[in-house]
């Protein structure tokens, strides 16, 4: 795979956005519902792995396991597709290249950020 530009990550960026600014209200839901979902997993998990672990390998490895564990998280929100209002927040790249409009993008920042 070769290494792109900054140019070619930027138009791929806009590309995506602007395909993630044409989700019907319905799916977009679904999938803002499956990163709070996916997150909240993360967490729980994270809380439950962390819990006395700093008694058994010390503060400093039971922090780094904790932020390893919470990031299973992250992993499903990207491999599931869904809807996270940080990763939206890149919309303002096809925003300011003027390839959607702000209502648009505060609609998938609104459903998004208030599932």
């Amino acid at each position: 795979m070769p290494i792109k530009t900054p140019l070619e990550i930027e138009l791929e960026i806009e590309s995506i956005g602007q395909k993630k600014s044409e989700l019907n209200f319905g799916v977009m839901f679904v999938l803002a519902l499956l990163a709070g979902v996916y997150i909240g997993f993360g967490g729980a998990l994270a809380t439950l792995v962390s819990h006395d672990l700093s008694q058994y390998v010390g503060v400093g490895f039971a922090k780094i396991i904790t932020g390893a564990v919470f990031s299973i998280g992250l992993i499903l929100v990207i491999l599931g597709g869904a809807e996270l209002f940080t990763g939206n927040n890149l919309l303002v790249m096809p925003l300011f290249s003027k390839k959607i409009k702000f209502r648009r993008v505060a609609r998938n920042w609104g459903i998004s950020l208030f599932r």
